[in-house]
Parts: C-alpha cells; structure tokens; sequence
C-alpha cells in the first residue's frame, strides 16, 4: 500500500475501495490531528490515529462515510435540500 502523508498530517491512500464504489482512505497519524474535504464540501477533523474512508462522490440523498476512531464534521448544507 502506498500512503501520501498531507501537509496537516493525514496519510492518504488513494484508489480504496468503498463498498462498491472507488473512493479514498484518510489515517491521521498517531499524535496528529488530519483534516479532508469531502466531495460535497463537507470537512472532516480526524482525531489522532482515527481512519475516515468515502466515495470519489456522492450520489442521491446519502452521504455515506465509515470513521473508525473520532472527528468532527462541519457540514456542508445542501440548498437543494433544505432542513425541515
């Protein structure tokens, strides 16, 4: 496996596979917090030692995403699709 380490610290693995899908895998690296923007804007702070995988997209009204470990998500609203 080859892994990308990103200027905040996330290694990255390109080309994982995600269900069905083609997608992405972010570790954040022990003592390092890592930060990713996901297709639909959304950003993503990884814990130290945490793993985020998702889609290349997202398509429909789901944004499915597996974390293993903690984050913060600052979403990414829709306009499209507002909250009731």
């Amino acid at each position: 496996l080859l892994f990308r380490t990103d200027s905040q610290g996330a290694k990255r693995l390109t080309g994982a596979t995600v269900g069905a899908d083609e997608g992405f895998v972010v570790l954040s690296g022990k003592g390092r917090v890592g930060r990713v923007v996901l297709p639909d804007g959304t950003m993503v702070t990884l814990n130290s030692g945490s793993m985020l995988r998702y889609p290349n997209e997202f398509t429909g009204d789901k944004r499915p995403v597996e974390l293993i470990g903690e984050g913060f998500f600052d979403v990414k609203k829709d306009p499209s699709t507002p909250s009731p």
